[in-house]
């Protein structure tokens, strides 16, 4: 298979989650206008980054715009912390644009000249979004960095690279059916009870420890959440359930997919997006690890989060909700790795 024909199936692929993803839009939001903007705004992002890609990987021009992009990142994340808007709890909108995704775009490793800045770079990155803050942004930026620098640090394969993915998945697993282990957690990053950094981080630590705290209030999405996924096991509720997630739209998109269609809707959205690992890894570029870790720590820690393996982060499931910023920033790192050579 051609490089441009893998590209045309994981384009494909890719519509296909944000298609089914549609189940979870209000209705109010289903217009044609939008939705053929919303799809136009991700055949832009991925085609136009698959062409700079392979124009730009031929010569030396990414590297050339090493300094420019570094500069370009660190601009925007300081002044986002400093003049940027505040929406739900954090700082990460300049102008309408969420900082933190156009981020994970310009550390993209073929920009970089040498793995110690491309190490660099990350650091200081995840250090600004956590600032705003972000941490479920942060960890995902930070761990596809230092994926990628190992990577192309000790020269690995692809079986590497799924042995550490599959290593960091399993590790949270521990904390699904340990009480004791949540409180020794919460008992250090907690002290008296307090936060350490961010107050609304103290809720969402205190719900995943006891999502039955407050079941109208706080803890109510977890609950929630919770009670979506418990649904997936016979075929669904349907669309007119009376039970709804608050906002089922965004974070929680893909615990309101298998509460309208059980767990076969899920597991054809986890279907496709390993359709689109598989294509990355057997035809991308030298950037295809990146991009690979940044979409399976996008899936494991929206699922985690979810099903109450980890606290809530408001990381989105891979182009399924109404996350534009973010969807377009995967697009477009995707088709980037498929176009670069």
């Amino acid at each position: 298979m051609s490089r441009a024909s893998a590209a045309v199936l994981s384009y494909i692929a890719m519509l296909s989650v944000f298609l089914l993803g549609l189940l979870v839009w209000p209705s109010e939001w289903l217009s044609t206008r939008g939705l053929v903007l919303y799809v136009g705004a991700l055949t832009v992002c991925f085609w136009g980054s698959f062409l700079f890609f392979k124009l730009a990987s031929r010569g030396r021009l990414l590297h050339r715009l090493h300094k420019l992009v570094a500069v370009l990142l660190v601009v925007l994340l300081l002044a986002t912390l400093v003049v940027g808007e505040s929406r739900y709890g954090s700082k990460r909108w300049l102008f309408g644009l969420q900082t933190s995704e156009i981020a994970k775009f310009l550390l993209a490793p073929p920009f970089y000249v040498t793995d110690g800045a491309l190490l660099g770079y990350g650091f200081l990155s995840a250090l600004l979004v956590v600032g705003q803050p972000d941490l479920g942004t942060a960890i995902i930026m930070l761990s596809s960095v230092l994926v990628a620098w190992l990577i192309r640090r000790f020269r690995l394969n692809e079986r590497a690279w799924a042995a550490v993915l599959g290593t960091v998945a399993a590790l949270p697993v521990f904390f699904a059916s340990s009480l004791r282990l949540r409180q020794v957690v919460v008992a250090i990053i907690m002290p008296n009870g307090n936060a350490l950094l961010h107050e609304h981080w103290a809720e969402r630590i205190l719900n995943w420890v006891d999502p039955l705290r407050d079941p109208f209030g706080q803890s109510f999405q977890t609950l929630a959440g919770l009670t979506s996924l418990a649904y997936s096991a016979s075929f669904g509720k349907g669309v007119g359930s009376m039970f709804v997630l608050p906002v089922s739209w965004a974070d929680y998109a893909f615990a309101e997919l298998v509460r309208h269609g059980s767990i076969l809707l899920g597991v054809i959205a986890l279907a496709l997006i390993g359709v689109l690992l598989y294509l990355l890894l057997e035809h991308g570029g030298s950037m295809k690890y990146y991009v690979g870790t940044l979409i399976v720590m996008h899936l494991l820690i929206n699922m985690y989060s979810i099903g109450n393996v980890l606290p809530a982060t408001g990381v989105p499931f891979p182009f399924i909700g109404r996350a534009l910023q973010n969807s377009c920033v995967l697009a477009a790192l995707l088709g980037g790795a498929l176009g670069e050579s």
